[in-house]
């Protein structure tokens, strides 16, 4: 008998045997573990000390809207180790998508999950890993799972910084590097509250445009809990100067797309992600900011 613990590791959907799924019979025995985004819930049976570990990870679920709409997450021990090979540099970290039917695949290094786009609920496999790698593929399986039913629930997670002013949240878009962190900072530190500067959710809530902080972690401290209703999305540029520019509605629209989670590389979903963003950039100002880092950023750019 092969022990498949000592197997090649896999390549990715390509070495997934067919009717992998449909063979997995004996799920985790353990209580559901709650995770809250927007206004879901999905519960997954995974370990009570993965959970620990994993709720480490999150921030402000107790916080996280009414959860009224709950998609079970049945866990298994997957008999395959892994499901690709893990590379040695973290940022060419990459997840493989199989769509068939209703059903959405994806396949990380230790985890794998599919998804029932119809019923909301999934099935998800864990492979053999050591200790510290399991938080961060289940949070991945989080972030995927969330951002690809939060998308029927008018709703999308953004790479973003989001920051409250009095006359409503300001959000920060861009590539790593492009300053949503520093922007963040900055107004924190002249007194306004920050959700995240890393992931935000944008939704669509009586008849108006709203952010609310993920529930994942970042590393400015997150102040205000709750949905806040969206002044202006700027996507950014570091520049000499601050001054604005007003960019075509296609070049808005391309840009938030490009800065989506996990969901702009899923053609499935894309009629649906197109017709949230036109109306969000038709109900919303979304703008070019060109900045410099110095401290009147805040006072010039609340005045605009």
């Amino acid at each position: 008998m092969t022990d498949d613990r000592f197997a090649p590791p896999m390549s990715g959907p390509e070495g997934i045997p067919e009717g992998f799924w449909e063979s997995l019979d004996r799920p985790f025995e353990d209580p559901p573990f709650p995770f809250h985004v927007l206004d879901l819930r999905l519960d997954l049976n995974i370990p009570p000390a993965l959970g620990e570990r994993v709720r480490s990870h999150l921030a402000l679920q107790e916080n996280q809207g009414t959860s009224e709409r709950i998609h079970p997450v049945q866990v298994f021990p997957s008999p395959k180790p892994q499901f690709k090979s893990r590379l040695a540099i973290p940022e060419e970290y990459r997840i493989d998508f199989v769509e068939q039917g209703d059903y959405l695949s994806f396949y990380a290094y230790y985890a794998a999950a599919r998804l029932h786009l119809g019923s909301g609920t999934a099935v998800a496999a864990l492979g053999m890993a050591a200790d510290e790698h399991m938080p961060g593929e289940v949070e991945n399986l989080l972030r995927i799972l969330s951002s690809a039913l939060l998308v029927g629930d008018k709703a999308f997670l953004l790479h973003s910084s989001a920051v409250v002013t009095p006359s409503g949240a300001l959000v920060f878009v861009g590539h790593s590097g492009a300053g949503k962190s520093t922007s963040a900072l900055m107004f924190q530190a002249a007194g306004h509250p920050v959700l995240s500067d890393d992931l935000n959710i944008l939704c669509r809530r009586d008849g108006r445009w709203e952010v609310q902080a993920s529930p994942f972690l970042s590393e400015v401290k997150r102040v205000l809990p709750g949905r806040h209703p969206i002044r202006t999305l700027y996507f950014l540029f570091q520049d000499r100067e601050n001054f604005i520019v007003e960019p075509p509605m296609a070049s808005r629209m391309a840009y938030i797309y490009s800065n989506l989670v996990v969901v702009n590389g899923i053609p499935g979903l894309c009629p649906d992600i197109l017709t949230l963003l036109e109306d969000l950039a038709r109900a919303v100002p979304v703008r070019g900011l060109h900045f410099k880092k110095d401290k009147e950023l805040v006072p010039w750019l609340l005045s605009q």
